[in-house]
């Protein structure tokens, strides 16, 4: 919107236990009504009945809190099962935090080592191994790499493990 600052209508971003915090609600200089919508669980906010929506909040676990007209959606929250500071969900059919704020997946399935790295910091390009920089520019990236390893006896019997390699990479939204 021509001639308006956008700094009262930037939106919070998902925490590992809850959505976004909206926008305050605000009338524009042309009275439009600037609204927030807090995040949510799983999906973001969005007004279908509104003609113009602004930043549409990033998604996770917990979504970004969006905002129509103009202003910032926030970002979504991250989840790496066994990523110290993540919070598991209790179970599939309870989308609650665990109570024991466990980082591992109800699944059980958990990864060792791992690393998240921001949207806004340089970090492996998906499209190819060697390449780095600064986030992936209006999305995020995941890359799986299937690592084969053939070990083999003095009698010749061998055994072939496969190892499955999980990047996921960051984005920056423009």
């Amino acid at each position: 919107m021509a001639g308006y600052s956008c700094s009262e209508s930037r939106s919070g971003g998902g925490t590992q236990t809850s959505g976004g915090s909206a926008a305050p609600t605000v009338v524009s200089p042309t009275n439009k009504l600037l609204t927030g919508y807090p995040g949510l669980f799983g999906i973001s906010p969005v007004n279908y009945s509104s003609n113009d929506m602004g930043g549409i909040g990033g998604n996770g676990y917990y979504s970004g809190a969006s905002v129509n007209y103009t202003g910032s959606g926030g970002g979504g929250s991250s989840f790496i099962s066994g990523y110290e500071g993540c919070i598991a969900l209790n179970s599939s059919l309870d989308e609650t935090p665990s109570p024991t704020n466990s980082p591992i997946h109800y699944s059980g399935i958990f990864f060792t080592n791992p690393i998240m790295i921001e949207g806004n910091k340089n970090m492996p390009l998906y499209y190819s191994p060697s390449s780095r920089g600064i986030g992936n520019k209006s999305r995020g990236a995941i890359r799986i790499s299937v690592l084969l390893l053939k070990i083999c006896s003095y009698k010749n019997l061998c055994l072939n493990y496969r190892f499955f390699h999980i990047l996921t990479l960051g984005f920056i939204a423009t």
